[in-house]
């Protein structure tokens, strides 16, 4: 009995993901927010066969197109008061930005508001914003 449990204890430990992460400072916004970014996170979105298709039938009908290239980051906002953001944020080729995912903690570190978004609207990044800086980074 005991072996079995010590098995059961083992295989529980095993099976269990380990989330890593390597916040790096990005800086301090105008409102005195700390801005990190998750280093480990970042990721590269090609455009899909299908995507692709899509842009050269809007091309072809005298549009822009809409599907572009991202990368994807994680990114934690600590206030002064030490409540704090963690989003998941999509950063465009195109120079614009979506959230795709965000939890709110306060002080104590509970979540008091998260929400996550399939089909997230970017919008522009602001010139000279820590967003603009990570922009930058990224391509």
């Amino acid at each position: 009995m005991k072996r079995i449990f010590l098995l059961l204890i083992t295989f529980f430990v095993i099976s269990v993901p380990a989330f890593a992460t390597d916040w790096f400072h990005l800086g301090t916004s105008l409102e005195h927010s700390e801005w990190y970014v998750d280093v480990s996170s970042i990721s590269t979105h090609a455009l899909t066969p299908m995507e692709e298709h899509q842009n050269q039938m809007i091309r072809n009908l005298g549009l822009n197109t809409y599907n572009y290239p991202y990368k994807s980051v994680w990114v934690k906002i600590v206030d002064a008061d030490e409540s704090s953001i963690i989003e998941q944020v999509y950063i465009y080729q195109n120079k614009t930005v979506a959230v795709v995912n965000y939890a709110k903690y306060d002080s104590s570190g509970s979540v008091i508001d998260s929400e996550s978004n399939k089909y997230p609207n970017p919008s522009a990044i602001y010139p000279g914003s820590l967003i603009e800086n990570l922009y930058n980074v990224l391509y």
